[in-house]
């Protein structure tokens, strides 16, 4: 179901609010009053409604004075903030051919933060003081636009709001982030903003990264949270770490995985963060891989075919790294045993850049379109998720095909082929860095699948491989 016209409360929905109104009560009882009050038993009254709060404290007119004059102070801290998704996801409803409004009970001091936040010119028109669930500015509202009814919802934090939907006769939609409201009218629940993406009539964005690395791998930058902010700004419901396996000190692992829960436990409110490596086919590591995947340290593994590391280590000077250049056909050979052995493994079901021998090879010829049909057979027997990679577009490599200089991996004619097979796919970011979360390759890739007519798999709950877990 998606809708064109959203209806915004403003407070706990567009803005976090809440800390700022609920110290604010706090701070004005805590100071007229000799007896202990409980700041959490304000913030549960007030999400409930100011009514609800002034009645349950019995309020008096002197104390409510003081509230508001705290309440009304821009810089009363904690000071009200924008919730990290709005202004994209405000921007994507418009670029849907949607319109944004807000409806809110909060009277002028909107307009001041309208202006601090600087996002009034994404609303076409705003109801202030709406006494809630009255439904009847909201009616006015629909009615002074010429909207149809069913094209439109409310979008709000609290029962008032979802319940001043239903008496208006249309959808509303509840963020109940902790699971508060138990009685309630709304059409539809979520429990994280970005899952509004789902309403929106948005074909081709990407609402989940399951291809992230890190600081760690040497070739990426930014900090951990810096991709995890970006990620939540983009309208990410899903970000996937998994940085390049560290070896031969496993240890490296094991702090990657600690620091990436770390942020999966700061973030749950707001993104589902998932911890997973990308490995090669390297048969001495076989059992670590597999051992990461018993033992739930990692959500899933990716396989990447970057190289062929030979078993006994005397050889090691031997390693050969498909993506380095070679003329060598037998290499693609190499290539495609070290995928097939991989895949016997049955740890993998995300394949990563399936072409990127590509980036080495650098020729699209017979060799190339054979080797291509094999990998398609494989994935497809195999039932795997071939990736679309973001990298190998913001590589420099080059290759000259049909007089065009194109990137070696995504290459369009690899996945043409692969588009004949039964085969599922996936868009992957391969973000080494926080803006490439959100940037021109990704919509490269998605405009390459969209002409192809690939189908895309935006959500996989299926990632895990193992001999034990099917």
């Amino acid at each position: 179901m998606t809708y064109k016209y959203f209806f915004f409360d403003f407070d706990g929905m567009l803005c976090d609010s809440y800390p700022h109104i609920s110290r604010a009560l706090y701070k004005t009882l805590l100071s007229t009053r000799k007896s202990e009050i409980s700041e959490k038993e304000v913030f549960d009254y007030l999400k409930i409604s100011f009514a609800a709060a002034f009645e349950h404290f019995n309020v008096t007119e002197e104390e409510k004075e003081i509230f508001y004059s705290y309440h009304h102070d821009i810089n009363f801290k904690p000071e009200v903030t924008l919730f990290l998704p709005i202004e994209n996801l405000l921007k994507n409803i418009i670029a849907s051919g949607g319109k944004n409004f807000i409806y809110t009970n909060r009277g002028e001091t909107l307009y001041d933060y309208l202006q601090k936040f600087n996002i009034s010119s994404y609303f076409t028109d705003i109801i202030i003081k709406a006494n809630k669930p009255d439904p009847t500015d909201l009616l006015k509202m629909i009615e002074k636009h010429k909207l149809n009814k069913d094209e439109c919802v409310v979008v709000g934090d609290r029962f008032l709001d979802v319940e001043g939907a239903y008496n208006a006769k249309i959808d509303g939609i509840l963020y109940d982030v902790d699971s508060r409201i138990f009685f309630h009218h709304a059409t539809h629940v979520i429990k994280r903003i970005n899952e509004l993406y789902n309403f929106i009539d948005l074909p081709y964005k990407l609402k989940n990264n399951y291809h992230t690395h890190t600081a760690r791998c040497n070739h990426a930058i930014g900090l951990d949270e810096e991709y995890v902010i970006e990620a939540i700004k983009a309208g990410y419901q899903t970000l996937g770490f998994s940085d390049h396996i560290m070896i031969p000190d496993l240890r490296k692992n094991e702090a990657y995985f600690e620091d990436i829960a770390l942020l999966k436990e700061k973030y749950k409110d707001q993104i589902d963060i998932k911890i997973a490596l990308e490995v090669e086919y390297y048969p001495y590591y076989l059992p670590y891989y597999q051992k990461l995947l018993d033992s739930n340290q990692v959500d899933y593994l990716i396989f990447g075919n970057h190289g062929y590391l030979p078993i006994d280590k005397k050889t090691r000077d031997k390693q050969i790294c498909f993506t380095d250049s070679f003329t060598d056909e037998n290499i693609l050979q190499l290539y495609y045993e070290c995928l097939k052995n991989a895949v016997e493994t049955k740890m993998f079901k995300y394949i990563a850049h399936p072409d990127c021998f590509l980036k080495g090879y650098q020729k699209w010829d017979d060799k190339a379109i054979a080797l291509t049909h094999k990998i398609a057979k494989l994935i497809q027997d195999n039932h795997l998720y071939a990736e679309l990679s973001g990298s190998g577009y913001r590589s420099r490599r080059r290759m000259v095909y049909n007089n065009l200089s194109l990137p070696t991996y995504p290459f369009k004619e690899f996945f043409r082929i692969l588009s004949t097979y039964d085969i599922k796919f996936v868009i992957g970011c391969d973000a080494h860095a926080p803006n490439q979360l959100d940037d021109i390759a990704v919509k490269y890739l998605c405009d390459m699948a969209k002409e192809l007519n690939l189908n895309v798999v935006y959500e996989i709950n299926d990632l895990k491989g193992g001999v034990n877990n099917g």
